[in-house]
């Protein structure tokens, strides 16, 4: 019996690489914001099954649709016009995302460890 993560992983793979034409998206970037969401996933063990299926889901869609603006920004810094640099912009961006939002959400569990390094004195001083 496959694992549930992998079987999901596997069929929004499918449903959106069947969907990239009609939508007009470059295969470049489903497997870019596929990798770059796999990344992240396998990764981090510790959290539930439900969790890392919907830290995929919400990784894979924000490297698709921030592919176009990250490829655009690295072409800029890097000077390189010669092919568009969308997969590899939806790959960082994907790969980044859910990296970002777990590391925002556990900081507002206590917004005041935020300025802990600023505020000098140690241990509760």
């Amino acid at each position: 019996m496959s694992d549930p993560l992998t079987t999901a992983a596997g069929v929004s793979f499918g449903v959106a690489t069947a969907a990239a034409p009609a939508a007009g998206v470059d295969y470049g970037i489903i497997f870019g914001a596929f990798i770059g969401a796999m990344f992240y996933v396998t990764q981090a063990k510790d959290i539930p099954r439900i969790r890392q299926a919907f830290s995929f889901v919400v990784s894979f869609g924000t490297g698709v649709l921030g592919a176009s603006v990250t490829g655009a920004k690295l072409a800029g810094w890097l000077n390189y016009n010669d092919t568009p640099l969308e997969p590899l912009g939806a790959l960082i961006i994907s790969a980044v995302a859910v990296k970002l939002l777990t590391f925002i959400s556990e900081k507002m569990e206590d917004p005041t460890s935020l300025f802990s390094k600023w505020r000098g004195g140690s241990n509760g001083n």
